[in-house]
C-alpha cells in the first residue's frame, strides 16, 4: 500500500489547510467551519483541530502530486447551502468529511429542562446525549452517493494516519469504475443505434 506522508508540523500547509486554520476561530470546546465557504468543513472538539488539519493536508498534497485536483464545492440541499471538500479525479468529485465520533450517554436535564417539566409534563426529555469521543472518521459525506464507499477512521487496531494510502486507492479505484461503467454504456448504445 503506498505511504501518505504525514507531517508533524504544518510549515508550508496547502492551502485549504492554510485557510480552515485562519477560519478556525477561538473556540474553546468545538471547533465548526461547516458553515463557511472555501475553508474544510469540520466539526470536531478543538484538541483534535491540529491533528485533524495534518490528516487533511496529507491526502491534499498526495492526490495533487498525482495529479488531481482539490476544491471546495457549494450546493443547495433541502433549501440549505452546503460546503464540502472534494478531491477530483478524471473529472469526477470525491467528497470528504473528517468528523469526531460520537458516543449516546444517558440525558442529565438541566434546571431550565426540569422546570419545563414541572410546568408541562407532557414534553419529553431525550434520553441520551451524543458526547464527542474523540475519535476521528474521514471519508464519504453521510447522505451522498458514496455513503458507503470509502470511509476510514480511528479503530482500537490502527489510526485514522495510516488509512490514508487506502483511502486514495478506493478513490482513485472508484474513479476507475466510473470510466469502465460509462465506456461500456457507451458501446451498449453505440450497438443499439446499429441495429436500428
Amino acid at each position: 500500500m503506498p505511504a501518505v506522508d504525514l507531517s508533524e508540523t504544518l510549515d508550508r500547509p496547502h492551502r485549504l489547510v492554510h485557510a480552515t486554520r485562519k477560519a478556525l476561530g477561538r473556540s474553546q470546546k468545538v471547533t465548526d467551519t461547516r458553515g463557511k465557504p472555501a475553508v474544510i468543513p469540520l466539526y470536531l472538539s478543538c484538541p483534535l483541530a491540529d491533528r485533524a488539519l495534518r490528516i487533511m493536508h496529507a491526502p491534499f498534497t498526495e492526490a495533487e502530486r498525482r495529479g488531481y485536483t482539490v476544491e471546495t464545492q457549494s450546493d443547495l440541499q433541502r433549501g440549505e447551502t452546503v460546503h464540502t471538500v472534494a478531491i477530483v479525479i478524471r473529472c469526477r468529485a470525491f467528497p470528504l468529511a473528517l468528523t469526531e465520533r460520537t458516543t449516546k450517554v444517558p440525558h442529565e436535564p438541566t434546571p431550565q429542562e426540569r422546570r419545563q417539566q414541572e410546568r408541562n409534563p407532557w414534553t419529553r426529555l431525550p434520553k441520551y446525549d451524543e458526547e464527542l469521543n474523540g475519535r476521528l472518521t474521514l471519508g464519504a459525506p453521510s447522505g451522498s452517493w458514496y455513503q458507503h464507499s470509502y470511509s476510514y477512521s480511528d479503530s482500537a487496531r490502527w489510526t485514522l494516519e495510516s488509512r490514508l494510502g487506502h483511502l486514495l486507492q478506493d478513490l482513485e479505484r472508484l474513479a476507475a469504475e466510473a470510466d469502465r461503467r460509462e465506456r461500456e454504456k457507451e458501446l451498449r448504445e453505440a450497438e443499439q443505434r446499429r441495429r436500428w
